[in-house]
């Protein structure tokens, strides 16, 4: 039987022990001990923790931009796409993406990927976007301002499921009109 880890279950441990324990954890050694193995494992994947680092910014981008969006485009129809994306945003669990934006307060390069994925957002709301009508602020102007009350909601951990629920509602209807 063979019990080396793979490259995918050293990145995904890597973006739980994040969430749960911070960026100070992200070393081969925490790792390795919280996993059951030896550091040896650990480079078998990564040539070193900067390597491991990036590989793993690399896999949150993926799943916090590129397969959210995929999966808004799979299961809605165009119309209802903002709604999507507002329920699936706002109920998935924060804390990686709360850990990630403290941990790019100490780092250039985690800033620089939660920039681009800011970016990739921002983007993907503009064009789920309707045409604004006449008085209606600009496609980006509205995609900033829900992409704002995101962050915003994101950092208030444990708000009201309910009113979370109509917040989302009300705000993806009132961008439909």
């Amino acid at each position: 039987m063979d019990n080396r880890l793979t490259k995918s279950q050293w990145l995904d441990h890597g973006l739980k022990t994040l969430a749960n324990s911070g960026a100070g954890m992200l070393k081969a050694g925490p790792l390795a001990k919280s996993l059951g193995v030896t550091r040896g494992s650990f480079y078998w994947h990564f040539s070193d923790v900067d390597d491991y680092h990036q590989q793993l910014l690399a896999r949150w981008k993926k799943v916090a931009s590129e397969s959210v969006i995929e999966y808004v485009e799979k299961v809605s129809e165009k119309p209802d796409r903002l709604q999507t994306l507002l329920g699936k945003a706002m109920a998935d669990d924060q804390k990686l993406e709360r850990a990630i934006r403290s941990w790019a307060v100490e780092s250039n390069k985690t800033a620089s990927v939660v920039t681009l994925v800011d970016e990739i957002r921002l983007n993907y709301i503009r064009e789920i976007l309707p045409s604004p009508g006449p008085g209606q602020l600009d496609k980006t102007s509205t995609a900033k301002f829900i992409y704002w009350a995101y962050l915003g909601r994101m950092m208030v951990e444990g708000g009201n499921d309910d009113w979370d629920s109509l917040a989302i509602s009300k705000l993806a209807g009132f961008f439909h009109a």
